[in-house]
């Protein structure tokens, strides 16, 4: 498999809403034929795309598949001209209709000098840019299949420069005594240390119990400002989602100690250690999902059921220049007006408590294109996703 395909994984945002350029018109290509937000798709060297599936019928249909997309491959190489795509709501049963070619400029060519790629991350400056690792423990020792998400985690994370902001000024006002921590810093120094898919964290979650509770101290170490860190945080949270059925539910409490180097009110260096516990469980509506295989319905994932020791450790810097691109906020700052007033209006309504969560997690699914579009200058697209997640939340 490894000499006949390259797997690549690709942005939700991006594929739902393609940027500007050559690479735009691959995303383009790729989402124009696909059933659903989400799925598996395989395409020709040129970026056509010859199949996509979103579940296969049992483990032997995989091979299937593979083997499937390969006769295809043969039938429509590189070069040829436009061919329709086959789709598959469940593969080889359960097929959808074949959506038609389209000569669409590809492939597409390498970037210009100076180009940046839409799918690198262009950060605000003076983002603190990392990763965030975490492991299951058992009696000491790492534990679980490294393979799944419940059992490990190494994922990026970025802190901005309002969250520095908030620490270094409760640091200056403490001077040499001990402070809490703004919870705004909190959050996003720690928010994110949590195993499972994105779904499931459980800081994020409307409805979510949690507690920030960190405190600092400004230490001079040769030569250098540093804030220790030390303290404890939770979050907890569980839901039953209408919109697809899901259950689960996932508290993670945690021990925290660390370091942040203070360079005037922005944090240049961060490092933070921490330890606890984490209940994490998954379902799907009132089937147990099969622990052993999840190829029959992989929208619904594999059933979870953890109760573990954790440790996380996260590690950031300065975002380096290469880093650095249009922040949202920036971005955001030279809006036409008709854009500001939706998005007031839009956190308006998403601010109010009385709006269901099933609202909220669709608005947050549409508006996931919003900041793409908004990078790459396609401000009349950006205002569409605004006006179809009003429309979700009303």
């Amino acid at each position: 498999m490894k000499k006949e395909f390259v797997p690549v994984a690709l942005k939700a945002a991006l594929v739902n809403g393609p940027p500007k350029g050559a690479e735009g018109r691959l995303y383009a290509e790729i989402g124009r034929s696909k059933a659903a937000p989400q799925g598996i798709c395989a395409v020709n060297a040129d970026g056509r795309v010859l199949a996509w599936t979103l579940m296969f019928e049992g483990k032997d249909a995989l091979q299937e598949f593979l083997d499937h997309v390969l006769a295809l491959n043969e039938k429509h190489p590189a070069g040829s001209e436009a061919f329709a795509a086959e789709r598959y709501m469940k593969f080889p049963g359960d097929r959808l209709d074949d959506v038609e070619g389209e000569e669409s400029g590809l492939p597409p060519k390498a970037h210009k000098e100076g180009e940046r790629c839409p799918a690198a991350p262009g950060v605000e400056k003076g983002t603190l840019v990392g990763t965030l690792f975490g492991r299951t423990f058992k009696d000491g020792k790492p534990s679980g299949d490294t393979s799944r998400q419940e059992r490990y985690l190494e994922s990026r994370i970025e802190i901005g420069p309002e969250a520095q902001r908030a620490l270094a000024d409760a640091a200056a006002e403490a001077g040499e005594e001990e402070f809490d921590i703004p919870e705004a810093a909190a959050v996003a120094l720690c928010g994110e240390a949590f195993l499972g898919q994105l779904d499931v964290n459980p800081s994020r979650c409307p409805g979510a119990e949690t507690s920030w509770k960190l405190r600092g101290q400004v230490q001079e170490l040769d030569g250098e400002t540093w804030v220790r860190i030390e303290g404890s945080t939770s979050a907890k949270s569980d839901e039953s989602r209408e919109s697809d059925r899901a259950i689960w539910s996932n508290d993670v409490r945690l021990k925290w100690q660390g370091l942040a180097r203070l360079e005037g009110r922005s944090v240049t260096k961060l490092i933070l250690t921490a330890e606890g516990r984490v209940k994490l469980t998954w379902n799907h509506g009132d089937r147990d999902l099969d622990p052993g295989s999840a190829l029959d319905n992989l929208p619904g994932g594999r059933q979870i059921r953890l109760d573990s020791d954790v440790k996380f450790g996260l590690v950031a810097e300065t975002a380096r220049d290469s880093e650095v691109g249009p922040g949202l906020a920036e971005v955001t700052g030279r809006l036409p007006k008709s854009i500001v007033e939706k998005m007031k209006r839009l956190k308006a309504a998403m601010d109010d408590p009385e709006t269901p969560t099933k609202k909220r997690q669709k608005v947050a699914r549409i508006m996931e294109a919003f900041e793409v579009l908004m990078k790459n200058g396609e401000v009349e697209a950006a205002e569409v996703v605004v006006d179809e997640a009003l429309k979700a939340v009303k």
